[in-house]
Parts: structure tokens; sequence; C-alpha cells
């Protein structure tokens, strides 16, 4: 079992990360990495302020522990300084997406991991793995497809579904004044309560399904009614009530061939 001392580390090596990333980076740094990229002083900054802040956090939890505390503490602030600037240099040149920021906050925790189980306490390593190696991949793996499916596999399964009504909802709302909506805000609303749906079936909490439909109803319902277009209404109810099915039967199939309570 992974001790306590690692654990500890990490998780405060991680609260600094969360820290520093966000309540300590003022929005005149992002904007100056943004214009700069590589140049930006700011950018230097940064990475120097997470190096102290895990440096700090080190010197707190280890200090009188070790035979070189200040030879640590130093490496320790140069590998969290040093890899926070590559992974923000390398950012900062990449589209603006939520796919790379979730890559940047990955890589950034991952340095973290590696130093306190790869480094401090190397001798964790083999635990974790050992731990990695007994889970019941049985029951991880087929979760982890679920919730695959309930991406882009689902939403393409949906088009397919809608597809015959398509054309024609679409020449019946440009026959009205025209609604434009954000572009494929539809598709991450379907991503997310599907995978809401999903958990809440995993997990057994039923009642927060109907939470979830009746939070996207009021809305959703709203819209319809304003655009007044009956065609459009029942395209629209057609693909949720399609795209839930999935999400609900996938669950209760899981839950009942994996046998989860």
């Amino acid at each position: 079992m992974i001790s306590n001392d690692a654990n500890v580390l990490f998780l405060s090596l991680f609260l600094g990360h969360v820290l520093g990333d966000f309540f300590l980076q003022p929005d005149s740094w992002v904007k100056d990495k943004s214009d700069q990229k590589i140049k930006s002083k700011c950018l230097v900054l940064h990475a120097i302020l997470h190096g102290l802040l895990s440096a700090a956090i080190f010197a707190f939890l280890f200090w009188g522990k070790l035979n070189h505390p200040v030879m640590a503490i130093i490496l320790v602030f140069g590998v969290v300084s040093v890899s926070h600037w590559i992974i923000d240099a390398i950012k900062i040149y990449l589209n603006r997406s939520y796919i790379w920021f979730l890559v940047d906050q990955v890589f950034h925790v991952l340095i973290l991991a590696i130093l306190t189980y790869g480094v401090v306490h190397s001798h964790e390593m083999s635990v974790i793995i050992e731990n990695a190696k007994n889970l019941n991949y049985m029951v991880v793996l087929p979760i982890f497809i679920a919730y695959t499916l309930m991406l882009k596999p689902t939403a393409v399964l949906v088009g397919e579904v809608l597809f015959k009504w398509t054309e024609e909802v679409n020449s019946a709302v440009k026959n009205t004044e025209e609604r434009v909506g954000l572009e494929e805000a539809g598709k991450y609303i379907g991503y997310i309560e599907r995978i809401l749906i999903l958990t809440f079936v995993l997990t057994s909490q039923y009642s927060a399904i109907g939470f979830v439909l009746a939070a996207k109803s009021i809305f959703r319902m709203g819209d319809l009614k304003e655009n007044g277009q009956r065609k459009f209404t029942e395209y629209v109810m057609v693909g949720t009530l399609f795209s839930v099915t999935v999400a609900l039967f996938c669950g209760l199939f899981l839950v009942h061939v994996l046998g989860i309570k």
C-alpha cells in the first residue's frame, strides 16, 4: 500500500499547482504569454512561481528528514520550473482548445506524480505497478468502453437515426425566422448528458437522472416554444430521447453484467 507520506506530498504539490495556475496567475500574465509567446517574461515568472511553490511545500514537509535537504529542494525547484516552462511554451503555440488545456494539465500533474513516486518516494513505484496489475480489468475496461461510446459513437448513431428527417426539418426552419445557435453546442450537450446519465446509473443515483432531464427540458422547451416549429420540436425530442435511452440501457447493461451495486 502506498505510504501516507508519499500521498501527502503529491496532494500538497497538486494543491500548489492549482494555486499557481489558477489563483496566483494574473490575467495580464496570460495575455502576455499569448502575445509574446516564448519570449514572454511572464512565462518565465509563472514557471519560477510554480517551482518556488513546490520547493516551499517540499521544504515544509521534509526539512530535517533528509540528509541533504537543500539539494533536494533545489532539485524539486528545478524540475518543476523547467518542466512547467516547457509544457506551457508548447501549449501557447497550439490552437486554443479544451483538449490542449486538459493535455497541458495532465502533463503538469504527471510531472508532480513522477517527482513524488518516481524520485522522492521511488520505492513506492513498485507498489503502484503492482496495484495497476491487480486491477480487475474485466470491470475497468467495459466501463471505460461505455464512457467512450457515450461520446462521438452515440452522437453518430443519433445522427443516423435522425438523418431521414434532417433535410425536412432544415427546410422548415429556413422558412421561418432563422435562429442561429452556438456551433456544435448540441453535440457537447449530448456528450455531457449521456456521461452524467451513465455515471448516475452506475452509482445507482437514479433520481439524479430526472434532474438532468428536467434541467435540459426547461431551457430546450423554451427555445422550441419560441421557434414555434412542430417538426423541429419533434425532431429534437426524438434525438434527445434516443440519446438518453442509449445511455440508460448501456448503464443498466453494465450494472447487470458486472454485478455493480
